[in-house]
């Protein structure tokens, strides 16, 4: 799920004595830099003078999600919504704490109250939390109650929202056509909506559609930073043969966003079509330090080392890819057995 992360929220605290405003006051810097045990020390210290403090609460509920510890972020945030049942914030990161934990069934109902509540707050407007709250959802879901459970909260999104989590639905079962219909009607209904665009290019990019370019250009003129819009957008100028533009869009994406492997991948493959094979041993081999577990990526790799008169190196990296085809083929292999 790209981008959920829970929020950390710095509130003013409203304390029986100063100290108090001092002790959160500093656990809220102890936060903010990355040191959870004097924030959640401090946090635990308020705590016991002010049980009901919801600022507190909030943020010992961040410190225990983010060192791993969901059961007891789930805790203080029930803990804070009990204390102030419309926290807007204490609802949000209650359903993103379920969501880690992928208790989907008691996630949704969170982010309904949420919809219900502030209908042009983050959850409606944020693709990658809502399809990831509805598939998690779909997924685990065992009656006809559930499937009217998750249409009623389609309902109740903005109708662009619906319809691009419908478009996500479709796209993934492989029904491109109604993929189409369902995205085109999102980018529409709200021509403007964060990912419309970028999710209609995928669905056409399938379909060997012709508007594809021109709707992952619109989807980077809404956002010139997101890296999967320039990406994909340097893979199909890539697969038209227009190499040069696709090396530019592959080099923007990776400037947005050095750690996603794919735009190392991509611009080692140009570099070695061009006879470049230093350089494209050197990107690949970042983009399988940043994906180790694709065998496609170290044979890419093996072909520019062998390019490049690096013979050994490129005999190892054969190798790690009959290991990694190995253990795909055993996964497979188990997967039949079990039907």
């Amino acid at each position: 799920m790209r981008g959920l992360a829970v929020l950390v929220l710095a509130a003013s605290v409203v304390a029986p004595a100063q100290p108090l405003l001092e002790v959160f006051d500093k656990a809220v810097a102890a936060l903010s830099r990355g040191d959870y045990a004097s924030a959640e020390s401090g946090f635990q210290e308020i705590l016991k003078t002010a049980p009901n403090h919801v600022d507190s609460l909030l943020n010992l509920g961040v410190v225990y999600s983010r060192t791993g510890r969901i059961d007891q972020a789930i805790a203080v945030y029930q803990r804070a919504l009990a204390v102030k049942p419309h926290h807007h914030s204490v609802l949000l990161n209650l359903g993103l704490a379920y969501m880690r934990k992928q208790s989907y069934a008691e996630a949704l109902p969170v982010f309904q109250r949420l919809v219900a509540e502030d209908p042009a707050s983050l959850p409606t407007h944020d693709i990658h939390l809502l399809f990831p709250l509805c598939d998690g959802f779909r997924k685990q879901e065992r009656t006809e109650e559930d499937r009217r459970r998750l249409e009623a909260f389609l309902a109740a999104l903005p109708p662009a929202a619906a319809s691009l989590v419908r478009c996500k639905f479709q796209y993934i079962s492989g029904l491109l056509e109604e993929a189409a219909r369902q995205c085109r009607q999102a980018v529409e209904l709200d021509p403007h909506f964060a990912g419309a665009h970028l999710e209609l290019a995928r669905v056409l990019v399938d379909q060997h559609d012709s508007e594809a370019p021109g709707v992952l250009t619109a989807a980077i003129r809404e956002n010139p930073t997101d890296p999967e819009a320039l990406y994909d957008l340097g893979v199909v100028l890539s697969k038209e043969g227009r190499l040069a533009e696709a090396e530019r869009y592959f080099e923007r994406s990776r400037s947005v966003n050095p750690g996603f492997w794919g735009a190392y991948f991509q611009l080692g493959k140009l570099r070695l079509q061009s006879n470049q094979p230093v350089q494209a041993a050197a990107l690949l081999q970042k983009a399988v330090e940043l994906n180790p577990a694709s065998f496609s990526l170290f044979y890419e790799l093996a072909r520019a080392l062998a390019a490049a008169g690096r013979t050994e190196e490129a005999a190892r990296a054969i190798q790690k890819v009959r290991e990694l085809m190995a253990v795909d083929l055993a996964v497979d292999s188990n997967a039949l057995r079990k039907k």
